[in-house]
């Protein structure tokens, strides 16, 4: 996956979560937001306040044991979730994630 490109291929996490399982998907994730918060992360309009568990369910099974970071932009004083946008949805909890439909 290009995470340069901010999009997810979502025919390709498809096949590869076929092939692989739900490891795949929960590696591809936490990649994600490593690479959000080494490449993209601003000090000067987010700060990182938090990392919030969480236990999204998907098409494809429940994600155990994850993680994501949690940052305050400055500028709202409201909390961002870079993971949210790249999956194009909002996680709630208890919330099913439908990854073609997000």
């Amino acid at each position: 996956m290009n995470f340069l490109e901010n999009e997810l291929n979502y025919d390709e996490l498809d096949n590869q979560i076929i092939n692989n399982g739900l490891n795949y998907f929960t590696n591809l994730l936490k990649a994600y937001d490593d690479f959000w918060h080494q490449n993209i992360y601003d000090k000067s309009k987010h700060k990182y306040v938090k990392t919030a568990p969480r236990s999204p369910n998907t098409q494809y099974g429940k994600i155990n044991n994850f993680y994501r970071r949690g940052y305050l932009i400055l500028e709202t004083n409201k909390y961002y979730y870079p993971l949210d946008d790249y999956l194009n949805c909002k996680i709630k909890k208890d919330t099913y994630i439908k990854i073609k439909l997000c």
